[in-house]
């Protein structure tokens, strides 16, 4: 950063990494954040840095970590490491001995990564999550809901009337307490699924051409939806089953699955059991913030099988390129967003 004699320097060199970290959580106030992100912007280097810490900060939470973050001594590791002149110095250490700096990445970590819970003026509760980051919620009516990155969940502060209505956006999975008399709802972009008492997994990420998927673990769901054709059509599952729907195309899939490589987010794993490259690279896709363009559409006839607990996106990528013909070449354009996916093309 610029020199201290610089009457223009707008961040001391000393703090700007631990301002970076507070910034990615939330900590700082109005002043700082655009005094930063002036900052960023105004060298191709400081945004390599800010996104090169944004990507440790991800990576460390996925590797589980983050219920063990001591942020006091995070500051201290972190202000010991950031002491150069250029942050840019300490964040080519990172990247070259990201096995040694582990304990300090998962220290960002804890600082990056947040929970927070908004009660709205009409008795609401939303509930957000960050890139890689994994939470558990309890209803009012005592139903748990786990939601996984980048997901959104709102919720009433107590559940009135007939029904029990939460709405979702990205993928959860629900165990739903059993009420015979007030059915649970869950509304998604494209489709309603309604149910007693159960435990299922919905992925209701709205992205363009992205299907929405229901897994059934046990217990009965019925779906509910209009077709592009304002058709009011009604899916009723069985457990074991998975249901998506497109609602570009208004096609309806059905099959039979291992729930478990569904629902293995949750437990901070992938799971991989005969799975196609475009659903296993969906799940690494949510877990690790990047996004992936398939390139040769020959490669999604492949299958995989494998488990992965705690390993870093390196390791899982290596993993395919090891056991078929394929590879990853990582865009290196920078883009004006800190917080923006990385873009991964395969080959």
């Amino acid at each position: 950063m610029e020199s201290k004699n610089n009457k223009n320097r707008l961040l001391p060199d000393d703090e700007t990494g631990v301002l970076l970290v507070r910034y990615f959580s939330g900590e700082l106030d109005r002043s700082q954040e655009d005094a930063l992100e002036r900052w960023i912007r105004s060298d191709e280097e400081h945004m390599r840095a800010a996104k090169e810490i944004y990507r440790v900060c991800s990576t460390a939470e996925a590797v589980g970590v983050m219920k063990t973050v001591d942020t006091e001594a995070a500051l201290k590791k972190v202000r010991r490491k950031m002491h150069g002149r250029f942050l840019v110095r300490v964040m080519r250490h990172v990247s070259r001995f990201a096995a040694v700096l582990f304990l300090p990445a998962a220290f960002l970590c804890g600082w990056y990564a947040w929970k927070y819970y908004h009660p709205s003026e009409d008795g609401y509760i939303e509930v957000k999550t960050t890139t890689g980051m994994l939470s558990s919620v309890t209803l009012p009516d005592s139903s748990k809901v786990w939601l996984n990155s980048n997901s959104v969940l709102r919720y009433p502060v107590r559940f009135t009337g007939k029904t029990r209505e939460v709405s979702l956006e990205g993928e959860a999975y629900f165990d739903v307490e059993r009420d015979e008399d007030r059915r649970f709802i869950v509304e998604t972009p494209a489709m309603q699924i309604e149910v007693l008492g159960t435990e299922f997994n919905v992925d209701a990420y709205d992205d363009p051409g992205r299907d929405t998927r229901t897994t059934l673990v046990e217990g009965s769901v019925q779906m509910t939806f209009s077709d592009s054709a304002g058709v009011h059509r009604v899916v009723r599952m069985s457990p074991g089953q998975s249901v998506s729907y497109c609602p570009e195309t208004d096609e309806v899939t059905r099959s039979r699955v291992n729930t478990e490589t569904i629902t293995s987010w949750k437990n901070g794993r992938i799971v991989l059991d005969n799975t196609s490259l475009a659903d296993a690279l969906r799940m690494i896709e949510n877990r690790y913030n990047v996004q992936f363009d398939i390139m040769n559409k020959e490669l999604l006839r492949n299958r995989y099988t494998g488990r992965f607990d705690n390993q870093f996106l390196d390791r899982v990528l290596e993993y395919f390129v090891r056991t078929t013909d394929i590879r990853f070449e990582r865009d290196e354009t920078l883009s004006s967003d800190v917080r923006g996916r990385e873009r991964i093309k395969v080959y």
